[in-house]
C-alpha cells in the first residue's frame, strides 16, 4: 500500500524535473517547496502559479514558502543562517500539520540527498534542512510515523542513460520508483517558463524521468 508522502523540494518544478516517479508511485501527497524560483527575481509570481499547475497534474496539494532568508540562489552557504533553518522549519512544520492528522499511520518524508542530484547549493541545503526538521519537531504526533527518505544522486554516466538506470532498478527494485516518462513530459510542461533546451534533454534521456532511487536514511 503507497504510503502518504511529503515531499520537500527547493524550487518550482523540481517535483516533477527529479521526482515525478516518487510523485506517480505514493499514497496522498503534499508537495512543499521551499523558494518561489524567483532567480531573477521578476520570475517568481510565474513560476509560483506553474507550481500549482504542476501540482494539480500529479493530483498532489502543495505550498510554496516566499522568504527572504531562502533565497533561489546557486550561491554556496546561502542557507546556512539561523534565519534560514527558522523560516524553512516553520513552514515544514506548519504546511505539514493538516496533513499529518488528516493521515494515520507512517508517513514518507522525501528529498533530495546530500549529493542534491546536481549538486546544486539548494539542493543540498533542503536535505540538511530536512534533516534538521525530522531532528527536531513533531508536528502533532507524528514523530514515531515519519520516515526520511532521500533520492540518490547518480554518476553521470547514469544520470543521463535511462536504459542503464532501467536496468538497475530491476536490480534495486525495493527502493525503485517507476512511472512511464511521458509522465514527467507532462508535469513540465506546466514550469513553461523553465523549458529551455537542456531541459527538454534531461526529460528525454535523463533517469530521472523514469526512475527515482530511495535510501531511507535512519537516526
Amino acid at each position: 500500500m503507497p504510503r502518504p508522502t511529503i515531499l520537500i523540494t527547493s524550487h518550482p518544478d523540481d517535483e516533477s524535473l527529479f521526482f515525478t516517479p516518487v510523485c506517480l508511485t505514493s499514497g496522498p501527497l503534499l508537495i512543499l517547496c521551499l523558494t518561489t524560483g524567483s532567480h531573477p527575481p521578476s520570475v517568481g509570481a510565474v513560476r509560483s502559479l506553474e507550481f500549482e499547475s504542476a501540482c494539480r497534474s500529479l493530483n498532489a496539494d502543495g505550498a510554496v514558502l516566499d522568504s527572504p532568508s531562502l533565497p533561489d540562489t546557486p550561491v554556496p552557504g546561502s542557507w546556512s543562517s539561523e534565519a534560514s533553518a527558522s523560516a524553512a522549519l516553520d513552514f515544514l512544520t506548519s504546511e505539514s500539520r493538516g496533513f499529518m492528522s488528516s493521515h494515520a499511520g507512517p508517513v514518507d518524508v522525501v528529498t533530495f540527498d546530500l549529493g542534491g542530484v546536481s549538486g546544486h547549493p539548494n539542493h543540498v541545503d533542503t536535505c540538511r534542512l530536512a534533516m534538521l526538521w525530522m531532528s527536531s519537531t513533531a508536528p502533532g504526533d507524528a514523530a514515531d510515523r515519519r520516515t526520511l527518505r532521500t533520492l540518490v544522486t547518480l554518476p553521470p554516466w547514469v544520470k543521463y542513460l535511462a536504459p542503464v538506470a532501467a536496468v538497475m532498478a530491476l536490480l534495486d527494485y525495493r527502493n525503485a520508483r517507476v512511472c512511464n516518462p511521458l509522465r514527467c513530459a507532462r508535469a513540465m510542461r506546466e514550469h513553461r517558463s523553465q523549458m529551455v533546451w537542456y531541459r527538454y534533454l534531461f526529460v528525454a534521456f535523463g533517469c530521472y524521468s523514469w526512475v527515482n532511487f530511495l535510501r531511507e536514511q535512519r537516526g
